[in-house]
């Protein structure tokens, strides 16, 4: 996604550049933190939310207006790893590398410190968000931790590695019944019906992958099928895999290295070392078919 708004990008970081330098009266604060490297990026009805290295900042298309967030005027800390805005919440939800959360909603920022205080041996980072049923399902790295939206709290944490251990989560997919986790030791599966998700025997380990201990980036579903990234040690190349009922195969459309698949508005966002394309679904005898877009 970040390499198809490029053009975005470098227009709202030289309007950034010149509002830094602008006289501010005395006896106020301003911030000097760097909003020029878009790491994440996400929208909001008329706006466009940016992470970055410093902060947060949002670009109103509707009056081309800039708004800068950090830790001067109400976020909870720096270095975001993950940002989505929950459309039926009308929450953006801020993810932090050291576990800290930042609920954001009309303006409102409402912090949820928890992971980061908690003492935990290994990675806090929060690398992606997927939202079920309001809740944010948060892919972190000891396991995945839900947040109540509507309460604003954290409801549940998941540990389903070997016998109940930690286990770094890349990404989460649900395709309405079944949640997926992409990890560093394979892909596991549970369903959401499940009694007690926290109770580890619930998730069940992918077997018909091309190696089921291998660490697997993105995952999605999309047009009834389970996508994720795999790098292929025969090619060392990054390739995107389907994965089946009983068996996967490899879909890579056009060009080799993939680094990131994501379903935005409906569509397959894919990004390779080399560009980004978008794809959707279309339907031909009575079967789906991933085609492109642009």
């Amino acid at each position: 996604m970040k390499v198809l708004l490029r053009t975005f990008f470098i227009l709202c970081s030289f309007l950034i550049s010149i509002k830094q330098f602008a006289q501010i009266p005395n006896g106020t604060w301003r911030d000097h933190l760097p909003y020029s490297n878009v790491t994440y990026l996400t929208e909001v009805n008329n706006k466009i939310f940016c992470a970055t290295t410093g902060g947060l900042f949002s670009y109103d298309k509707s009056d081309n207006s800039l708004q800068k967030y950090s830790k001067v005027n109400g976020l909870g800390d720096i270095n975001i790893t993950a940002i989505k805005y929950d459309e039926n919440m009308q929450t953006l939800v801020v993810c932090y590398e050291d576990g800290n959360i930042d609920l954001i909603k009309n303006d409102s920022i409402v912090n949820i410190p928890d992971i980061k205080r908690k003492v935990i041996v290994g990675e806090k980072s929060i690398n992606n968000i997927y939202f079920i049923n309001d809740n944010a399902y948060l892919a972190c790295g000891f396991g995945i931790v839900v947040v109540d939206l509507q309460k604003k709290e954290i409801k549940d944490s998941y540990l389903f590695g070997p016998m109940g251990s930690q286990i770094y989560v890349n990404d989460i997919a649900f395709d309405g019944e079944n949640i997926f986790a992409s990890t560093k030791q394979g892909i596991y599966s549970a369903s959401l019906s499940s009694p007690n998700l926290v109770d580890y025997t619930y998730w069940n380990k992918i077997l018909n992958l091309p190696d089921i201990d291998a660490e697997y980036k993105s995952i999605v579903y999309f047009g009834g099928k389970l996508l994720t990234i795999y790098q292929n040690p025969s090619s060392s190349r990054f390739d995107i895999i389907i994965i089946k009922s009983n068996n996967w195969s490899i879909w890579s459309p056009q060009l080799p290295n993939y680094r990131l698949i994501d379903v935005q508005n409906d569509n397959l966002i894919v990004v390779s070392d080399y560009n980004s394309q978008v794809y959707g679904i279309s339907e031909r005898h009575n079967q789906s078919t991933i085609c492109l877009l642009r």
